[in-house]
């Protein structure tokens, strides 16, 4: 066989055809990737990944396997030399796989040059190697089995003709139609179901498993399995033998069956983010009693929520696989088991989501669906949503992003239905702070996860009552507090408790605001900044204007009977900007505020504690330093750039990793006693927000007619805000210690390119990668001309 591939190589090399599609291949590639403005643009696109060069390469090989492979068996045929290879003492399926290996080794020879591609973004990227190289070796991996399936199709073409363009056609034509056909077929299905076994038939979805990194044995196994199949079909159209055809293709098939079952995958990404985590696998094993999950996603689903649904459903036997058989899950489709039982899930907070979708016809059909999960363990039930909504994102997006964090959600609900008690949450008071009311929202948000109380510090508590709690909240102090209460909060902090502050830097009078329009304002003196000086933050004494804002209602009419109310933006209601490369922040809409301050980080950097800013003002604010007075006439204000000149602004931050007590060097209040200082905590965290506004919701009405609405809901615009999501994830966070948080960031990380570097030298970057890759396969061919010449004159 070695002779026969050694043959089969030469013929390929020596051929001005290959040489052709080949250089045509690499040229094309490289201008529609580095020249020509568009899709596949890498440095258009701004990001340090070949992402780009996947999903083209297999556009292109549609036509250079079908070009390299036409010539296998049509032109044996036409020249009649087939005949003379059967009488060799070689067999036909050594014949059929040396000519196979023979184009896949090509093919593999010309996608080496595009390694250059690789290179190039490595050396461009911010910074330098920024890059997934296990995800970039997995979508070479997925390319190369691609072609294997390509060329086995095309050589199974060429069997069937003496004619070397009814080969090429052919070849075209079932490749395309094994790499396209079935999606395009499961589109006339309204089955999200038949749509995806449909899908799983053809080699697109196995290829695009690929691209992420993760090397799944099926995805691997199925286009090397249909390869073998059409080799037999060939073998079979060179010499027809019924009896082996048929059990052929019976291996194939039950090897189709077979490999099916294996769920095994490799993660090649750098970050192992489709690895489910060592802290899940931790909480996995301490479940002791069992699990029952019903997942009420199930029914005629639409493509994207059964795709939801079948990573849904292996999740949940990976973790099932995980836990010993602990958790046990069952499908149930709300729609199908009654109207009472749906009212029952509504009273659970379980409500459906409806779907419009169009039929053939177009006409829109609407139906509901439940993306949910019911955790039941011993006596306790808690549900879990399995839909992310991100306001302003596309329902792909949302999509991809609920797949994306399903191992978190599952984690998260796992943890919080398991654990023995109940996990406690203080609110403090005694400093004007914001009351149960003003706090009502969160409160029934935080109430299914925790135990949460109100606390006086001088009165009633001290450390080791403090020490039971796992977070204290300061929300919206407005009075000093003692050197004997800040000493107990430092000593907790000094013991690894966690604190979320929500502290304004201004102050001003409400009801002098709400009757006259307006107030002065002056520094929120609350004895607290030398403490949050020396852990590394400020809340400076200044109020934020911002043009990203809400809007009020305006009387443009004052003074008549018949107002007339417009909207005006109020700029001392900004819209706060999450940073989105976060755990915190990320998934969640903007966060409204009102009055709010800003932030500075204290000190030099230090590599024991990580400084990380949370939410921000956006590129056009503005401070307003106080004293000042503030009226409702700042809405006359222009959205002049030359004011609001200031841009990410921070107001809210996470301080984590080594403090030292504030106390250090100083006496210990005389009224506390017993008590022996602890200097420093080598690794705790809390959360700095300068707006109490944050977590304050909106009160209307009084006695029966009092009306609190939902936290960040704007009453005048009819938006819901995220601040709901950024408390409760931040709460999250910080009372986090099994680290089931960073779950949230696994995703794919965005790795950028050096757009200064790369537009500085595009000039270069562009020669070098469409003209290198091409130059070396040249180079490759007339060394290989150069060195047969040399061979052959020798010989003469």
């Amino acid at each position: 066989m070695y002779i026969l591939l050694n043959k089969e190589l030469k013929y390929i090399f020596n051929s001005v055809s290959t040489i052709l599609f080949s250089t045509l291949f690499l040229l094309i590639c490289g201008c529609l990737l580095w020249l020509i403005p568009g899709h596949y643009n890498i440095p258009e696109n701004g990001f340090s990944s070949i992402s780009s060069f996947f999903e083209l390469a297999p556009i292109l090989l549609l036509i250079l396997i079908p070009a390299l492979s036409m010539r296998t068996f049509s032109e044996e045929k036409k020249q009649g030399t087939l005949d003379l290879l059967y009488t060799r003492p070689v067999n036909l399926a050594e014949i059929i796989l040396s000519k196979y290996l023979a184009v896949l080794i090509s093919v593999c020879i010309v996608l080496i040059p595009t390694i250059i591609y690789v290179i190039s973004i490595y050396s461009g990227a911010i910074p330098k190697g920024n890059i997934d190289l296990g995800a970039i070796l997995g979508s070479y991996i997925s390319l190369i089995i691609l072609s294997s399936g390509f060329i086995a199709i095309s050589v199974f073409a060429s069997s069937l003709t003496s004619n070397q363009i009814s080969a090429f056609i052919t070849g075209l034509l079932i490749c395309s139609f094994f790499y396209y056909g079935f999606d395009l077929i499961a589109g006339l299905f309204l089955s999200g179901k038949i749509q995806y076994y449909i899908k799983e038939t053809g080699f697109l979805s196995h290829y695009q498993s690929g691209q992420n990194g993760v090397i799944n044995v099926f995805d691997l196994c199925y286009p090397l399995i249909i390869s073998a199949l059409f080799l037999f079909l060939a073998a079979y159209f060179l010499k027809p033998q019924k009896k082996k055809i048929f059990i052929y293709i019976s291996v194939c098939i039950i090897s189709l069956f077979l490999t099916s079952l294996f769920k095994t995958e490799i993660d090649l990404t750098s970050d192992k983010r489709y690895t489910i985590s060592n802290t899940v696998k931790s909480l996995l094993k301490e479940i002791k009693s069992p699990v029952e999950i019903e997942c009420y996603l199930d029914g005629d689903l639409n493509p994207g929520f059964y795709l939801l649904q079948k990573n849904c459903i292996d999740m949940l036997n990976k973790f099932g696989n995980l836990s010993s058989g602990n958790i046990a899950y069952r499908l149930v489709n709300p729609n199908k088991a009654g109207r009472e039982f749906i009212e029952i899930l509504d009273e659970k907070g379980i409500r459906g989501t409806v779907v419009n979708e169009k039929n053939q016809e177009g006409k829109t059909t609407q139906q509901i669906i439940y993306p949910w999960l019911l955790l039941k363990y011993n006596d306790k039930e808690l549900p879990v949503s399995l839909l992310i909504n991100e306001t302003g994102k596309s329902g792909e997006e949302n999509l991809n992003a609920s797949i994306e964090s399903l191992e978190y959600q599952l984690a998260v609900g796992l943890k919080t239905i398991t654990q023995n008690t109940a996990r406690k949450i203080v609110f403090l008071q005694g400093h004007n702070e914001l009351n149960e009311s003003e706090l009502a929202d969160i409160f029934d948000n935080l109430s299914y996860n925790y135990q949460v109380d109100m606390g006086y510090l001088s009165n009633d508590m001290n450390l080791p009552q403090l020490n039971e709690y796992e977070l204290i909240v300061v929300a919206g102090p407005k009075s000093p507090f003692s050197e004997s209460e800040k000493f107990l909060l430092d000593q907790y902090v000094m013991s690894g408790g966690k604190i979320l502050w929500l502290i304004n830097g201004v102050k001003l009078n409400p009801i002098a605001f709400s009757e006259a329009g307006a107030s002065p304002s002056m520094v929120n003196e609350i004895n607290l900044e030398d403490m949050l000086f020396g852990y590394g933050i400020k809340i400076n004494p200044v109020l934020l204007e911002d043009t990203q804002c809400a809007e009020i209602p305006v009387n443009t009419n004052p003074g008549s009977p018949n107002p007339e109310f417009m909207p005006a933006s109020w700029y001392f209601a900004p819209i706060l900007n999450p940073v989105s490369n976060t755990m915190i922040t990320k998934g969640i809409s903007f966060v409204k505020t009102e009055f709010a301050s800003t932030l500075s980080f204290t000190g030099k950097p230090d590599s024991r504690k990580k400084r990380q800013v949370l939410l921000q003002s956006s590129d056009y604010s503005a401070t307003v330093r106080v004293p000042e007075m503030i009226s409702l006439h700042e809405i006359n204000r222009s959205p002049d750039k030359m004011y609001f000149n200031q841009k990410n602004l921070p107001v809210a931050a996470l301080l984590e990793g080594c403090f030292s007590s504030a106390f250090n060097n100083r006496p210990v209040p005389g009224n506390i006693k017993n008590h022996k200082l602890i200097s420093s905590v080598e690794y705790n965290k809390m959360i700095v927000i300068a707006s109490e506004n944050v977590i304050k919701n909106e009160i209307t009405g009084t006695g029966k007619d009092t009306q609190i609405w939902p936290l960040g809901y704007d009453r005048y615009m009819k938006i819901q805000f995220g601040n709901t999501d950024f408390i409760l994830n931040s709460i999250s966070y910080l009372t986090d210690d099994a680290g089931i948080s960073a779950l949230k960031t696994k995703k794919l990380s965005l790795k950028l390119l050096d757009k200064i570097k790369i537009n500085e030298n595009l000039t270069k970057y562009q020669l070098i990668n469409i003209l290198l890759p091409a130059s070396i396969v040249l180079i490759l061919f007339f060394a290989n001309k150069i060195l047969r010449r040399i061979r052959y004159s020798k010989i003469q």
